[in-house]
């Protein structure tokens, strides 16, 4: 059975720990210790005593180390055997989690160098200018980079563990779990309420209960009033008295709230906005934005993109066509920005334009393969001989595990031609691609002086040179 190991200290938040400790012991599949750095009980913010397992040096067998927060962490110095604690706990588990203002130790016992993090809105700001080598981010519920996870807020500790409780054991464990405690499946990002509502109201009279039962089993079926009170035998005035009286709502709003919960979903499962407006019944994208900007102050865009770093887009793989090149070249323009402006003399910028990347592209049809979602691509990888030269996403596509699948096909592709190593080029300055190719199992053969080709030639960009074993 997996361990989860709590470490607390006096002072810390209640709510951080007893939340998340809560929504494993729920999915009772765990076994939960907690422990403080001497193994003497704690006082929490509440002033209730928390009786401890022993001390964390003690602690065997951990798959997950979780780490509370307390108010007083991010304004006074932490103390040395809470750091220490906090990194021993962290070498001994599977994974490291963080809750709300925990991020501050996992910083101070330097578990969070050179990954993307979050911790509290109040306090992000002071947590990116103390730890300068954290990437920061202010706006998500909780954030995971390889191993290590880190939540926002108190109760967003209730999202991480619902996280984990769903990467451990799926999406119903989860559900379950969240039903269970009336609580959202999962919030995907921000301080604000998110998620779409776990279940709508259920009905008390059988034909009405039958009748919704219905509606969430094909949300984009025929619908209308007088359909539906046609399959309960009722008039259409009598339905909506039956709506109103039971459900506090009309027939027409219930149908629509089951239709951009089945929207929100598909969006968090990686579909696209068209795709979810057309599998749910809403019809536009236009009507679909409406109807989530109304449910959740975002629109379907700025949700599903917030939510991605929660769930694997389900990507198709296949070679390259000539029609594919617009697209293709598009994606690599402005993804290639994104990772080398900054990183690159400006004599390399004024040679990528947009023609260069079209032209580029064209060349490499035969060895690049593309990945479609929705029919739509979202991202290539390219291959020359052993060398895995461009893998490259759409920027609403990444952390949603695209381009670990292209990857991954871009290495066999390597293997199959004969080869047992693969190489690849990163330019030094792009430190969060260096991350992935590390986490993907690559290993920095060092620094060297990358020939990037160009109409008239080559240009030599700095660059760091992985390898990996795939033969």
């Amino acid at each position: 059975m997996h361990r989860v190991t709590a470490l607390v200290f006096d002072g810390m938040k209640m709510l951080d720990l007893a939340g998340p400790l809560e929504v494993l012991a729920q999915a009772g599949r765990y076994e939960l210790e907690v422990r403080s750095p001497d193994g003497r009980d704690v006082i929490s913010s509440t002033g209730v005593r928390v009786p401890v397992d022993g001390p964390a040096h003690e602690a065997r067998d951990v798959g997950t180390a979780l780490i509370v927060g307390g108010d007083h962490l991010p304004v006074a110095p932490i103390p040395q055997p809470l750091i220490d604690a906090a990194r021993l706990l962290s070498e001994k588990a599977e994974r490291t989690a963080s809750i709300c203002t925990g991020a501050f130790i996992l910083a101070a016992a330097g578990l969070l160098d050179g990954r993307r993090a979050t911790t509290h809105w109040r306090h992000a700001r002071l947590l990116g200018a103390a730890y300068p080598g954290i990437a920061v981010e202010p706006d998500a519920l909780f954030v995971r980079d390889g191993a290590v996870y880190t939540s926002a807020g108190v109760s967003a500790g209730i999202d991480l563990a619902l996280a984990l409780v769903e990467r451990d054991n799926g999406e119903q464990a989860a559900r379950t779990v969240a039903q269970e405690l009336v609580v959202f499946l999962q919030r995907p990002g921000g301080q604000s309420q998110f998620s779409p509502s776990l279940a709508l109201p259920r009905p008390t009279t059988p034909k009405l209960r039958e009748l919704t039962d219905a509606v969430a089993a094909d949300p984009a079926g025929d619908h209308a009033i007088p359909a539906l009170a046609a399959k309960i035998a009722v008039s259409p005035r009598h339905l909506s008295r039956l709506f109103r009286d039971e459900l506090g709502t009309s027939p027409a709003k219930y149908v629509e709230s089951v239709r951009v919960d089945a929207a929100l979903r598909l969006l968090t499962e990686g579909h696209s906005v068209t795709a979810a407006a057309q599998r749910t019944g809403i019809g536009s994208t236009e009507t679909l934005r409406r109807a989530v900007i109304g449910r959740i102050g975002v629109s379907p865009r700025a949700y599903q993109q917030r939510f991605r770093y929660g769930r694997r887009m389900s990507a198709h793989l296949r070679p390259a066509r000539d029609e594919d090149v617009p697209t293709v070249a598009r994606i690599w323009e402005s993804a290639w920005r994104d990772g080398h402006l900054g990183h690159v003399a400006e004599e390399v910028v004024l040679l990528r334009t947009p023609e260069s990347f079209g032209a580029r592209t064209a060349a490499m049809v035969s060895r690049t393969t593309v990945a479609v979602v929705d029919g739509a691509i979202v991202g290539f990888a390219t291959v020359d001989g052993d060398e895995v030269e461009q893998v490259f996403v759409a920027a609403a596509s990444r952390g949603s595990g695209v381009a670990a699948d292209l990857l991954d096909a871009a290495e066999r592709q390597v293997a199959a031609a004969g080869h047992e190593t693969a190489w690849l080029a990163v330019v030094t300055g792009n430190a969060r691609a260096r991350r992935f190719y590390e986490r993907r199992g690559w290993a920095d053969d060092g620094a060297f002086e990358y020939q990037a080709r160009h109409a008239g030639g080559t240009i030599g960009v700095p660059c760091h040179r992985y390898v990996k074993r795939v033969g």
